[in-house]
């Protein structure tokens, strides 16, 4: 849990090429996207509530070419900044926010829910140019808003412990597209 303390979030400017994070949209295009979904507080069980969220969302099938990707990354921030002992991961998903969308405060991880997730990962698909709004916002372990229009670049990738406060401001121009995986593991000692 030191680890975590002394770096609650890795942020990895420009990680992925232009060219591969444009394939992956094509890819993600592809999909059966719909209208995400926010897990009930206090259950498993996933609604559509677009006071939380309004965005769209498919998910690519376990062991695509794009998990690796995104584990890759993962495994090398893990190994170098945490340690943690991740024993699953949840498929990649795949996340459209268009002009008025969002997804408001909210951790990835519920305690009363029998998921463990235990270290996010997200991707960010789209040229900041090309949209207005829809930045990514997150707490640290103080409470303390933080937010880098670094985090804007394409291919950039975010690592945090799942337990961390986070959002998507609106998009007022144009579509922001982003990757999210979960990993889950024992609880942080």
């Amino acid at each position: 849990m030191r680890s975590v303390m002394q770096h609650p979030i890795v942020f990895l400017d420009k990680f992925l090429d232009s060219d591969l994070c444009d394939f992956i949209v094509k890819q993600g295009k592809k999909l059966n996207v719909e209208q995400g979904t926010v897990y009930e507080p206090g259950s498993d069980k996933e609604s559509m509530n677009e006071t939380i969220r309004k965005a769209q969302t498919a998910f690519f099938e376990k062991g695509h070419w794009v998990e690796s990707i995104i584990q890759s990354a993962l495994q090398s921030v893990n190994q170098t900044t945490w340690q943690a002992r991740l024993t699953s991961s949840e498929p990649v998903q795949f996340g459209v926010y268009g002009q008025g969308e969002f997804y408001g405060e909210h951790k990835d991880i519920d305690l009363s829910t029998p998921i463990n997730r235990k270290l996010s990962i997200t991707v960010q698909l789209t040229d900041p140019n090309y949209y207005k709004g829809g930045d990514f916002v997150l707490w640290g372990l103080t409470g303390k808003e933080l937010r880098n229009d670094e985090w804007r670049n394409k291919g950039s990738i975010l690592v945090f412990p799942s337990f961390l406060k986070h959002k998507v401001e609106k998009v007022t121009k144009g579509t922001r597209m982003s990757l999210v995986q979960w990993y889950a593991g024992p609880e942080w000692n």
